[in-house]
C-alpha cells in the first residue's frame, strides 16, 4: 500500500475544500458581485447549516381544536369593548365563547385556510431581516467594519420567532435607526413545521395585529430555508440547496 505524505500547505488546501463542500453556496462570478456578498454569506453560513425538515403528518382538525381550546375568558376579556361587553357577559359555555370570538374577531377557519400548507405538511413562512457590515467613512461612501460584523453576528445568531405566513407579507422590524449603517434588507423564504409554531400565541396575535398575518414560531425552532432575496438588488442570493436556520 502505498502512502502519501501531504505538506502542512496540501493539508490546509484539503481541509479548505472540504469545508467549502459543506457550504451551502455556490462560488459567485462577475455576475453576482462577490466582494459586496462576502460579509452576507459569511453571516448566513455561520448561523445555518444544510438540511431540509422531515415530514409533518399536519392534521386540520387538531390544529383547530388546539385553537379553540386558546380561547379562554381570560384571553378574550382583554378585547372586549363596549361594543360587545354586553355579549360577553351573557357567555356560559366554551361553544359560545368560541362563538363570541368569530363573531366579534375572526372565525378560526378562514384564519387557517390562510396559511400554506405543503403535501410534505409543512407550513410556508417568511421574515425579513435587515442588516449591514458596513459604517460610513471619513471621506464618504461606506467601508467595511469587521467588530460590527462580529457584535450583529452574536446579536442575530437566530433569524427571529415572528414570521409571516402570507407571500409577500413580511414586514422589517430588525431596523435600527440607532446605528450608523447603511441597511440592506433580506428576506428569507421557508417552511417550519407545525408543532414548532404557538398557535395560541399566534391566535391572539392576530386579534392584535390583524394585518401582520404573522406566526409566532417557538425560540430555537428549526426553519428551512429555500430561498433569500437580497432587497435592494432585487437579487437572489446563490443558495443551491436547502438551509436550516434557528427562529
Amino acid at each position: 500500500m502505498t502512502k502519501f505524505i501531504l505538506t502542512e500547505n496540501q493539508i490546509n488546501v484539503l481541509k479548505e475544500y472540504i469545508n467549502q463542500l459543506q457550504i451551502p453556496f455556490e462560488e459567485f462570478g462577475d455576475e453576482y458581485g462577490k466582494e459586496n456578498y462576502d460579509y452576507y454569506l459569511d453571516y448566513i453560513e455561520k448561523i445555518s447549516k444544510p438540511g431540509t425538515l422531515p415530514n409533518f403528518n399536519s392534521d386540520y382538525n387538531t390544529i383547530y381544536k388546539t385553537l379553540t381550546n386558546s380561547i379562554t375568558f381570560r384571553n378574550v376579556e382583554a378585547y372586549v369593548n363596549s361594543v360587545s361587553i354586553n355579549d360577553f357577559k351573557k357567555i356560559n359555555s366554551q361553544k359560545e365563547l368560541v362563538s363570541f370570538f368569530e363573531k366579534y374577531f375572526f372565525k378560526i377557519d378562514d384564519f387557517l385556510n390562510q396559511i400554506q400548507f405543503t403535501k410534505n405538511g409543512l407550513i410556508y413562512v417568511e421574515r425579513i431581516v435587515s442588516i449591514d457590515f458596513l459604517v460610513k467613512g471619513n471621506t464618504g461612501g461606506f467601508i467595511r467594519n469587521k467588530e460590527i460584523y462580529d457584535t450583529l453576528l452574536k446579536k442575530y445568531k437566530n433569524i427571529g420567532t415572528h414570521w409571516s405566513y402570507l407571500k409577500g407579507g413580511a414586514d422589517d422590524f430588525s431596523k435600527n435607526d440607532d446605528y450608523n449603517f447603511s441597511f440592506n434588507s433580506f428576506v428569507f423564504k421557508g417552511f417550519v413545521s407545525p408543532k414548532d409554531v404557538d398557535w395560541s400565541c399566534s391566535l391572539f396575535y392576530n386579534v392584535q395585529f390583524p394585518n401582520e398575518h404573522e406566526l409566532n414560531i417557538n425560540e430555537n425552532a428549526d426553519i428551512q430555508i429555500n430561498e433569500i432575496i437580497w432587497l435592494e438588488e432585487n437579487k437572489k442570493l446563490p443558495l443551491h440547496q436547502p438551509i436550516i436556520v434557528k427562529a
